[in-house]
């Protein structure tokens, strides 16, 4: 019926509202007939035979045999009057083989040989057609155990600490050498020490201590160098490198003698020095004036120092 118009609408809407009584009784007392009758829902279900084909065909134990099939009818299997008996990696390998046909395929549905190991198994429990499982083959192509020598020596040695020795704790150890906890474990670290592991924790016995002490007296002592003093007149540090200035930079040296070195601190290694004008500040804070004068600091007091300009 057309539904174009509203009129046309309303006429299939009365026609439909006039035929549901009669369609309600027909499903009421509708009855099932028997070669669609099922037990779980009362009807039987519905297969598109189509996709039933569909579905049968991609098992994977269908997959295989067909795989198997083809290779056969390529050559890639190669049997007589007797069946092929191989196991299933030698299966594998040859259906994934660039020779046969269908390569892609089994190397897609099966990517190893345990999977088509398991498929072919399952087509030897359904039926013995296409395969059958052989007892005690798959013991003979197993490797042989590996077999270790008693007399190997072995690979990584420890060294024993005999019964009789003491043992004591890093802090014991410390304590005893004065020295703190974090100096005795770089020192086993740098295996200075030598230690031993009880439970994952560090033991030190006398003899090792005995040990570190002798090899502490035998190294010669260590030379440190010594910084030059800090003169408490600073002028004639500050007009040394004055002198300086003029042999290298003329025009720098007018600057200095504009400004005054106020002190030198050791700790922070910073020289502090009051330019008088701004100019001599500026040429003084510039960066190749600065490199020079602290390298010239340097070779008088042998180590590096930092120069902080001030202007009055």
């Amino acid at each position: 019926m057309p539904t174009n118009t509203g009129e046309e609408r309303k006429s299939y809407l009365t026609q439909i509202t006039s035929e549901l009584p009669a369609f309600l009784d027909i499903l009421l007392n509708y009855e099932i007939l028997e070669h669609i009758r099922g037990q779980r829902t009362g009807v039987q279900s519905d297969i598109n035979p189509d996709l039933a084909n569909r579905k049968e065909e991609s098992v994977p134990e269908i997959v295989l045999i067909e795989l198997i099939q083809g290779a056969f009818k390529a050559g890639i299997i190669r049997s007589a009057d007797e069946p092929w008996r191989g196991a299933a990696m030698e299966l594998h390998g040859r259906l994934t083989d660039a020779e046969c046909p269908n390569w892609r395929v089994a190397a897609d549905r099966f990517g190893g040989a345990r999977s088509m190991g398991v498929f072919l198994a399952r087509l030897a429990e359904q039926s013995d057609h296409f395969a059958k499982k052989i007892p005690g083959a798959d013991r003979a192509r197993r490797p042989a155990p590996r077999v270790r020598h008693l007399h190997a020596a072995p690979t990584r040695r420890r060294t024993r600490t005999p019964m009789s020795q003491k043992l004591y704790t890093p802090e014991q150890v410390a304590e005893y050498l004065g020295i703190s906890v974090y100096t005795l474990s770089a020192l086993i670290r740098s295996k200075q020490i030598a230690c031993c592991r009880v439970g994952g924790c560090k033991r030190i016995t006398e003899a090792q201590v005995e040990q570190y002490l002798k090899l502490a007296a035998s190294r010669p002592p260590r030379k440190y160098r010594r910084h030059p003093p800090i003169p408490a007149d600073l002028s004639p540090v500050w007009q040394q490198l004055t002198d300086i200035a003029l042999a290298e930079c003329p025009l720098l040296a007018p600057c200095m003698q504009d400004a005054t070195l106020v002190s030198i601190n050791k700790q922070s290694r910073i020289v502090t020095v009051n330019a008088h004008t701004a100019e001599a500040a500026l040429a003084i804070d510039a960066r190749p004036n600065k490199a020079a004068i602290q390298r010239h600091l340097r070779v008088l007091f042998s180590y590096p120092l930092r120069l902080s300009v001030t202007c009055l």
